[in-house]
């Protein structure tokens, strides 16, 4: 359980690290819109409410749907500047796919379904794709050999084949 709430913190935090702290090394494809100040600015309280969203998942018994829909009301607003401030549509893809998620989130938040969870998962899968299409230095690529040999490893909670049954 406790591996769980480690997990969900970590992503927490990432998706937060993701929205507020803008690129050290730049990176990704080179749009005028992609240093826009207030397209940055609209992609990070976008960011903040989807970490809001996160944090009541963890920290609620029984989510709170009026917060959730108040947030999700919110989320719509802000989509709809992020895709005005983005004049060149280079980001059109992404912020399509959101304003789907968000459709989606909203019937669901409006019934109080259960299965909302699961596409407030989806949303944050369109935030990871723009960020990695647009923004590749903030997804480190693993050295493979490593990785393999990491994985194959006696004693590292791993099951490859050679080891799966104790050789």
């Amino acid at each position: 359980m406790q591996s769980h709430f480690f997990r969900r913190g970590f992503l927490i935090l990432w998706v937060i690290h993701l929205f507020l702290i803008p690129s050290a090394w730049g990176g990704g494809t080179t749009v005028s819109t992609r240093s826009t100040a207030e397209l940055k600015k609209y992609m990070s309280n976008f960011g903040s409410m989807m970490a809001g969203l996160e944090i009541i998942r963890l920290k609620e018994k029984k989510p709170d749907w009026e917060v959730i829909n108040l947030t999700l009301e919110e989320m719509s607003k802000t989509l709809k500047e992020m895709q005005q401030a983005d004049s060149e549509n280079a980001y059109k893809e992404y912020t399509d796919a959101l304003a789907a998620g968000l459709v989606d989130l909203k019937e669901k938040g409006a019934r109080k379904d259960k299965k909302f969870y699961d596409s407030l998962d989806k949303l944050s899968d369109s935030c990871f794709k723009c960020h990695a299409a647009h923004r590749p230095s903030d997804f480190p690529i693993p050295n493979k050999e490593k990785r393999a040999f990491q994985e194959s490893a006696p004693g590292n909670g791993h099951v490859s084949p050679s080891n799966r049954h104790g050789g």
